[in-house]
């Protein structure tokens, strides 16, 4: 059985070879991976785009890696362009695989092998929900505040906030193209389920719970940090950060010694010219409302974790924070209900499928800063209660993945060969 995987990113041995990071965004992909490295009934190809000039091609046991030309597969991969498309025509030709899968809907290159391969059967594994990040965009910051904190930086670079916009609604066109002309998804929650079916009815689903990293699960709570939150990255507006920092200022004035630690997501002040140079709109919105609010002491940039580095912040925290406009899978919001600390999400995407209000955790409306402040302090003054909800976060999520509906990647590509061979 030869698979084929899009790749937005470049994994494993790709990645080292073109020096890229893993671990991180797409670390759900590499734990895929290895159910699947090293199984003599399975030949692996691994798609991605790259900035090279031609193919490159590298072969680590079963698994047979490319890197083909058309820039970074998420940002600049056009499906329309000659090269790209070439270079797609060309592996189809010489791997001819029995199954491809898409990893995400952001990107055109599982859309170029789509319009290519339109004989061969297609999965793909949703990843963001593009229709929705364009939706709700703007609802923790406006569009005005963004175009208002626009840098030099963006400009230089075509990135203002209109443009960057367009791209976004460019991607939910290519995601609806994408779920049109293939069958099957793989998801693990409602929510997203009921978007995707709305874009095409006919959509076979197949449940799949998201890999959690086990340095999330091993290991007990550490010297914790009175008064100290862990936030999800924050990378984009949709992430809400500007609602937890609105409701941090109001903590503030009752427990001024408050600390958020952030996993980076946006950059720092830039205090060398070269820093302004690259200092983008999104970092200068949030850097904007920390300085008006008078919250540099109380918000911590901590920059790019491990999985392990994060499992660790997680332990020496107070509680977990998720304060998403839109989400899919709430992947950070799973690791922190493994580790045990108790949670505050926004009710968005999937979190109502894992949080159960008052049990295990706490939901708030997205754009209500002042219920995120008041759950925040109430863990603050109620410890016991936050231990009791935190070691009820922790066995609703093990309970979860033990019993939850959950086929295995091998089960779920057979299915799919057989239904299309039927």
């Amino acid at each position: 059985m030869t698979i084929l995987w899009t790749t937005n990113l470049p994994i494993c041995a790709m990645a080292k070879e073109l020096g890229v990071p893993t671990g991180g965004l797409g670390g759900w992909m590499e734990q895929v991976y290895n159910e699947l490295y090293g199984n003599p009934t399975v030949k692996l190809v691994v798609v991605t785009s790259w900035n090279t000039k031609k193919t490159r091609k590298k072969i680590d046991g079963n698994v047979v890696y490319y890197a083909i030309p058309g820039g970074d597969a998420y940002a600049k991969f056009d499906a329309n362009k000659v090269a790209g498309a070439k270079a797609v025509k060309e592996i189809i030709e010489t791997e001819r695989p029995d199954l491809m899968h898409f990893w995400g809907t952001e990107s055109q290159l599982g859309l170029a092998f789509s319009r290519a391969g339109k004989d061969i059967p297609t999965i793909v594994y949703i990843q963001g929900v593009m229709k929705s990040v364009v939706e709700h965009y703007f609802e923790a910051t406006s569009k005005k505040e963004l175009q208002r904190a626009t840098t030099f930086y963006d400009i230089a670079k075509g990135r203002c906030i209109n443009k960057t916009f367009r791209k976004l609604i460019k991607k939910a066109k290519t995601e609806q193209e994408i779920l049109r002309r293939s069958g099957n998804i793989i998801c693990d929650n409602h929510w997203c389920e009921a978007v995707c079916k709305a874009i095409n009815p006919k959509l076979h689903i197949y449940k799949q719970n998201l890999p959690i990293d086990e340095v999330f699960k091993e290991g007990l709570l550490l010297d914790q940090k009175e008064r100290q939150i862990f936030c999800a990255s924050p990378y984009a507006p949709f992430k809400g950060l500007q609602v937890l920092l609105k409701a941090i200022k109001i903590v503030k004035e009752k427990y001024p010694d408050v600390i958020v630690r952030i996993p980076g997501g946006f950059k720092k002040v830039p205090k060398t010219f070269r820093e302004k140079l690259r200092y983008d709109t999104y970092s200068n919105a949030i850097n904007k409302l920390i300085a008006k609010w008078g919250l540099s002491d109380n918000i911590c940039n901590i920059g790019g974790l491990s999985r392990k580095e994060m499992a660790n912040e997680m332990r020496k925290s107070s509680l977990f924070v998720q304060c998403s406009t839109v989400e899919n899978h709430s992947s950070t919001m799973r690791e922190a209900l493994y580790t045990g600390i108790p949670c505050v999400v926004s009710n968005v995407g999937c979190a109502a499928e894992y949080i159960r209000h008052g049990q295990n955790g706490f939901l708030y409306r997205n754009n209500e800063p002042e219920v995120l402040a008041y759950y925040i302090m109430y863990i603050f003054e109620n410890t016991e209660e936050a231990k009791r909800i935190g070691e009820a976060g922790r066995e609703s999520i093990e309970r979860k993945y033990q019993t939850n509906e959950n086929c295995s990647t091998i089960s779920i590509y057979e299915d799919v060969l057989y239904r299309e061979s039927c």
